[in-house]
């Protein structure tokens, strides 16, 4: 007698669309990830650029990992969206105590998860990615005023 063996994965779509609940704590786990890289990185450089920008490409390719992962759509796209605008979060913070700095990284990176992929659910994917051009640029010249 021969026994049959089904593999479901056939069945399995390639990329899952979630709800925002998944991008709000992804995007509060990857803001704490964030303050903890940072902590630990000014501990042996001394320039905050250096500290943010090293922080801000770990956590991008932390997010990429988890996003492939969970089969989101469009992860890199939105981790990468993500971590440009928020480039330099260290520094925006350094004056506040340790509850406001964690509070104002979970708080902006669910605020950068959640905007752009809501963005990228835009069917047509170049008229995304010149919107999420756009605010990218647009943050970054109004954080540089």
């Amino acid at each position: 007698m021969v026994k049959v063996i089904t593999n479901n994965d056939e069945l399995a779509p390639a990329l899952v669309s979630y709800s925002f609940k998944y991008f709000v704590l992804l995007g509060a786990f990857l803001g704490f990830i964030y303050l903890v890289l940072s902590s630990m990185i000014s501990v042996y450089t001394c320039s905050v650029n250096n500290i943010a920008n090293i922080s801000a490409l770990i956590v991008m390719v932390i997010s990429i990992f988890i996003m492939i992962k969970m089969k989101m759509a469009f992860s890199f796209i939105i981790s990468i969206a993500s971590g440009i605008s928020l480039l330099g979060l260290f520094g925006w913070t350094l004056g506040l105590s340790l509850l406001e700095v964690l509070f104002w990284h979970i708080l902006l990176y669910v605020i950068a998860y959640m905007t752009f992929s809501w963005i990228t659910r835009i069917n047509n994917a170049i008229l995304s990615s010149v919107i999420i051009f756009i605010i990218i640029i647009v943050l970054r010249t109004l954080l540089t005023l």
